[in-house]
């Protein structure tokens, strides 16, 4: 997939509507963005965030309506080669019921301890995973159960990190379950993803939609 070009994303004309029924969960929708901004999508619940960004990732394709990346219409882009660009954290995660390790070698299997610690670092966990008797050798239990929140979150994150390869990041509510200290956690964690990187955060709290350039209301 060649990354060049001005606008990273473009929504034409977008509409959509699930099967047996006429109700368009999406109308007509057009907005762009840019390589490294940052943008909030925001509505109120019901008004098709989470389904922008099912279309933007490719689960979902428009009932009428063209959606571009880099200029090309996403339906002649290999699914896969996308998804590789792709970065999700959202409100709910796949975590296995295994190391903290092992967790993150999901994301890249041949990673070097170094490359372990340092994305640990810039997701802010890495001095958590320091204070367990058992270090990254720490199993988490059943999706993550023996972690709080914000602690997934952040292991998520780190995973998101390791890939290396992430130029879109894409934060599903990602910190609306989430207390007021672990939220502003995961947004320094956030702040430390790179310029040239892309965010798009759906969020309803302020603090979220503040770490954005813009935002664009549904």
């Amino acid at each position: 997939m060649n990354l060049t070009g001005d606008n990273i994303i473009e929504f034409r004309n977008v509409s959509f509507s699930y099967a047996n029924t006429d109700r368009k969960v999406v109308n007509d929708l057009n907005f762009s963005i840019k390589k490294g901004e940052r943008l909030a999508i925001t509505g109120k619940s019901g008004a098709g965030k989470t389904t922008v960004l099912k279309l933007m990732s490719g689960m979902l394709r428009p009932s009428s309506g063209k959606i571009l990346f880099f200029g090309k219409n996403i339906d002649d882009i290999d699914l896969d080669n996308l998804h590789k660009h792709l970065g999700f954290i959202m409100q709910e995660n796949i975590l296995f019921n295994s190391t903290i390790k092992e967790n993150l070698f999901y994301a890249k299997t041949d990673a070097s301890n170094s490359e372990l610690e340092t994305a640990c670092q810039k997701a802010f966990i890495r001095d958590f995973i320091r204070t367990l008797p058992d270090g990254m050798e720490t199993v988490i239990g059943e999706r993550g159960i023996k972690l709080s929140g914000g602690q997934k979150q952040r292991l998520i994150l780190a995973r998101q990190f390791l890939r290396g390869t992430n130029d879109i990041f894409i934060l599903d509510e990602a910190t609306s379950a989430l207390d007021q200290y672990s939220e502003s956690i995961i947004q320094e964690a956030i702040g430390s993803i790179g310029e040239d990187k892309t965010i798009i955060v759906v969020a309803h709290r302020k603090s979220s939609i503040l770490l954005c350039d813009r935002s664009i209301t549904l």
